[in-house]
């Protein structure tokens, strides 16, 4: 059973361009819809970052749709890091990793620091659910602030659509600040909260250091030990 904590109805459309989303390339390229419900990001050649309410359980198969023009290619891939399952500090984590089964060529940077100042503006880009393959919507990004339940987030003020959730947030050079995982609709305009890029970071040096998560058993709640053999 999939764990879908995020229920996003935009209220109003914002104006979005393209325009400082990248100097290079068009951040969509590494954009995916996963499991028709979520958002993920490549952000190396095969490994994807999402929701952790996005997907379901250590080891288990994950799908990701990338648009290309009107073709759809979809890649498979499995879950392999849940901060659900993440034995240290999960202030501000709502996090996972998915591994694809093979490279996919474009990749979004990850930002080496956080705006020198609040509030700023950033982009999200984040994939439909409906026959739009993607939208790029302009966000607030007013602060990061401490939440009760969340921990330290991002704090977004702008509209998105229902299958945000997972989606990165870039900064006007196009790398990655942060991520929205969840949202608040009756605000106006609505808030979006999601982990910083330090803590996307620090899921990443887990990954590298310990090795993927895999169940010891079939059982859903059985314990995780590490194996390292990610490529």
């Amino acid at each position: 059973m999939r764990r879908i904590l995020f229920v996003f109805v935009a209220l109003a459309l914002l104006a979005g361009g393209t325009t400082g989303l990248s100097a290079t390339e068009d951040p969509a390229r590494a954009i995916a819809r996963i499991n028709g419900i979520c958002t993920a990001e490549v952000i190396r050649p095969m490994l994807a970052v999402t929701a952790s309410h996005c997907v379901g359980f250590i080891g288990g198969d994950e799908e990701l749709e990338f648009v290309r023009g009107h073709a759809i290619i979809t890649v498979e891939g499995t879950l392999v890091w849940d901060s659900l399952w993440f034995d240290g500090d999960t202030d501000g984590l709502d996090l996972a990793f998915v591994q694809l089964a093979q490279p996919w060529p474009h990749q979004l940077r990850l930002a080496r620091l956080l705006p020198s100042s609040f509030p700023t503006y950033g982009y999200s880009v984040s994939a439909a659910l409906g026959s739009i393959p993607f939208f790029k919507r302009l966000l607030l990004v007013e602060d990061m602030k401490h939440v009760s339940g969340l921990g330290w987030v991002l704090v977004y003020r702008g509209d998105t659509y229902p299958g945000a959730s997972g989606s990165a947030v870039l900064d006007m050079s196009g790398e990655v600040i942060g991520l929205i995982t969840h949202g608040y609709s009756a605000a106006h305009p609505p808030v979006l909260l999601g982990a910083a890029v330090g803590r996307i970071a620090t899921a990443l040096r887990d990954y590298d250091r310990r090795g993927r998560m895999v169940r010891c058993g079939e059982k859903d709640d059985c314990a995780i030990r590490r194996e390292y053999d990610q490529p």
